[in-house]
This record gives C-alpha cells, sequence and structure tokens, in this order.
C-alpha cells in the first residue's frame, strides 16, 4: 500500500531534529519573554539530540527491512480489513469496550457533570471538576479504550457501508464528546488529540491515493490544533494573561510554541544538573503504577523521584509550568546519554516495523500503526509509548489485532476449494 510521505517516521523525526535546532537558535531573551526560564540549550545539548534522533531513525530503517514479504494491493488489504470491520463479531467486541469506556468514564467525570462545575468553567473563574473526579487506578485507565476504538472508527467510516458505517460514525462522535469534554474539564488537552490522530491517521490510509489535499494536510491540521489549544487556554489561563495587553491569536500559537521550545531546552537542564535515575521511569511508565500487590512502592518511588527530581529541578533552573523533556530527554533522564540514545533505537525499530507492515496490508499495522502515530507527533515532547494511559490501548489493540486475525483464517477456512 502507498501511504503519505508525513506518515513516515523519517519525516516526522527530521521535523523534530529541525525543532531542536529552533529551540537552539532561539536568543535568550526570547526565551524569557515566553516561558520565564533561562536558555540553558547550547551546541553540545543540540548535538545530544540529534544523536538521539539519528539513533532513532537508524531504528527505523532497521524495522523498515525486518518486515518481508511483498506489498500487498490496496484494493486487497482493504477487503480484508473490510470484511472484519463489518463482521458482526468484531463490531460487538468494540461495542463491549466501548460500554466500558463509557462506564469508567462515568465513574470519573460523573460528579463533574452538575452547574457549579460548568459555570466555574465557561467563566474561567478555575478547574473545580479537578476537585471532584474520581480518579481509580485501573478502573478510569479504561477510558483510554477509546484511543484504539478511535484508529478502527475511521477505518470504519470510509471502508463500510449501510450499518456498519453507521455504527462507527456514532462511536466515534461518542468517543470524541467524552474526549473534548475531559479536555476542558480535566485541562487534558492531549485525550482529544489522542482520539483524533488515530481516526484521522486510519481515514487517511484507507483512502489516499496521491490527492494533494491530503499531502497538505499537515499545514491545516497544525492551525487547527493552535486554535483548539488556543480555545482551551482561553478558559484555562486566558484571564491571567490577557491583562498583558497581548491579543488571543498571537498568546496562543506563541504558547502553543513554547511547548515544544521548552521540551529541548529542559532536555539541556537535565544533562547539566539531573542525575539518571537508572529506571525506566519515563521510558516504561506504565510498569511502575500497575494496579497490582507490592507495585504500590514502585508507584510510590516514582511520584517521589518526579517531584522531587525533576518538578524539584524545574522550579531551580526552569519553570514547572513547562515540565516535559521529549523523547530523546526522557530516556537520558532514565539512563544517561549513551544508553538512552540505544534505547531509542529500539523505539525506532518498531516504528519501522509497523509502518513497513502497513506497507505489506498486514493487521497488525492496519490497526496498531495509527495509535502509535501519537507517539511520533508527540516525540518532540514526551515518550508517548510508554507513559501510564497507553498500556491499555496496546490491550485492546492486541485484543483486535488477534479478534481479526482469526476471522480471516476462518473466512479462509471456509471459501470453496476450486475442483481440479
Amino acid at each position: 500500500m502507498k501511504l503519505i510521505y508525513w506518515m513516515h517516521p523519517l519525516f516526522l523525526m527530521a521535523v523534530w531534529a529541525a525543532v531542536a535546532w529552533f529551540s537552539y537558535l532561539m536568543p535568550a531573551d526570547l526565551y524569557f519573554l515566553l516561558m520565564r526560564v533561562s536558555k540553558v540549550i547550547e551546541f553540545p545539548h543540540l548535538l545530544v539530540a540529534w544523536a538521539g534522533i539519528t539513533a532513532f531513525s537508524l531504528g527505523v530503517l532497521f524495522g523498515l527491512r525486518s518486515v518481508s514479504g511483498r506489498l500487498t494491493p490496496r484494493q486487497e488489504a482493504q477487503d480484508s480489513l473490510r470484511y472484519v470491520l463489518e463482521h458482526v463479531h468484531f463490531r460487538r467486541t468494540c461495542l463491549f469496550f466501548f460500554a466500558v469506556m463509557t462506564l469508567a468514564y462515568a465513574i470519573w467525570l460523573g460528579p463533574t457533570l452538575n452547574a457549579g462545575v460548568l459555570s466555574a468553567f465557561l467563566s474561567g473563574s478555575g478547574y473545580s471538576g479537578r476537585q471532584l473526579g474520581n480518579q481509580i487506578s485501573g478502573i478510569t485507565t479504561m477510558t483510554q479504550f477509546g484511543v484504539a476504538l478511535a484508529a478502527v472508527c475511521g477505518y470504519g467510516i470510509t471502508l463500510c457501508a449501510g450499518r456498519a458505517r453507521s455504527f462507527y460514525r456514532i462511536l466515534l462522535t461518542l468517543v470524541l464528546v467524552f474526549a473534548v469534554y475531559r479536555s476542558f474539564i480535566w485541562s487534558e488537552r492531549l485525550a482529544l488529540v489522542e482520539c483524533a490522530v488515530p481516526a484521522m491517521t486510519a481515514y487517511v490510509i484507507a483512502r489516499y491515493r496521491g490527492h494533494l489535499s491530503y499531502r497538505v494536510l499537515p499545514v491545516a491540521a497544525v492551525l487547527v490544533v493552535i486554535f483548539f489549544f488556543g480555545v482551551t487556554e482561553y478558559f484555562r489561563s486566558w484571564n491571567f494573561y490577557s491583562q498583558f495587553g497581548i491579543n488571543i491569536a498571537y498568546f496562543s500559537a506563541s504558547r502553543f510554541l513554547s511547548y515544544y521550545i521548552s521540551s529541548f531546552n529542559n532536555l539541556a537542564i537535565s544533562i547539566e544538573w539531573f542525575e539518571p535515575t537508572g529506571l525506566p521511569l519515563n521510558t516504561l511508565a506504565f510498569f511502575f503504577k500497575l494496579p497490582l500487590p507490592g507495585f504500590s512502592y514502585l508507584n510510590s518511588l516514582q511520584a517521589n523521584l518526579w517531584s522531587e527530581t525533576f518538578m524539584g529541578g524545574l522550579t531551580r533552573y526552569g519553570n514547572p509550568e513547562f515540565n516535559l523533556f521529549s523523547g530523546v530527554g526522557m530516556t537520558v533522564s532514565d539512563f544517561g546519554i549513551p544508553a538512552g540514545i540505544a534505547v531509542l533505537s529500539v523505539h525506532g525499530f518498531l516504528s519501522g516495523r509497523l509502518y513497513r507492515l502497513v506497507q505489506c496490508g498486514r493487521m497488525a499495522g492496519m490497526l496498531i500503526y495509527p495509535v502509535w502515530m501519537v507517539g511520533l507527533l508527540e516525540f518532540g515532547r514526551l515518550l508517548y509509548w510508554g507513559t501510564s494511559r497507553t498500556l491499555l490501548i496496546w490491550v485492546l489493540l492486541a485484543i483486535l489485532v488477534m479478534a481479526a486475525k482469526r476471522l480471516l483464517r476462518n473466512r479462509r477456512m471456509a471459501a470453496p476449494v476450486p475442483s481440479v
């Protein structure tokens, strides 16, 4: 299958290398004006960032070569995926996990559905919803099932017809409604991004045939993201920043850019003043938050190291409001420079392999890569794939891939054998 250029991991790594370079070139006074921090990043830090991105890119090349087999024609791959998506058993599986996701949202954010919280939000006077929500480890995390379902719905809306298309259209609409409410009330913008990106990626994979409109989609997407970012900031912090005499458009664009610029500056801070923890606190963050007996110590260990080492260090040397370290910075903070860079090559290998699986029309790649794209697009801020919010996403995707393969296997076994 032919894929569009901006989905390729190497293209996205080139973008992040340019952002790191821009972070290095930006004047120190502009750092203080936008983020109220001192510029720390120097050329040696830029080289570390580029080394991590290069290691990731080399891993991508090996991942691309690790998949053998022919490239499946688009029509053949789409026919197999369409059969799975339209099968009643697959749709029932999606519906079951959607019901679990809805229940998790009801437990978590149900108490925020009252006039007091909504009026406080609309007036911009505070996010009182955070004091009312019921976060329960392992239970409310099931809201993340919506991310995997969004990828499935992106394909379903494109490839299916009739009742099946209506089913996936309604399902995606509800998933996005939940994500929008969570983004505003809980001030968690990533919740909407990680649902919208897989749905759009799956849609483009299924429909792209070289049209120009899909090639320029990243430009439109950036403008939409900045607009959404500005809307959320309007309710979140505009009451404070409006007194400085700047307009909301400039504020939104500069604030959005600051999150990525500060991430590479924080990478420099971590290199200069933080000792590597020697633990995968960022690389495999979900491991430390597993709701299992005996894991409470690991959870508290991670929380203490984060609050004392990372947030404490940013309080002294940076700005705790901008508290992300980029994908390179997170691995370096865990393992140090040489080992951290080596770990990034593993992530690159997985990225290249999944991309190649999509090109070959394999079911695992088709279902997983749209979600994996979230991590590639967020690499400039964080290492998304190992965060605590992703574990149940990977679990559900594994279930869906196994279910899809089983349906295709049964289809082949039931096919009539041609007579000789």
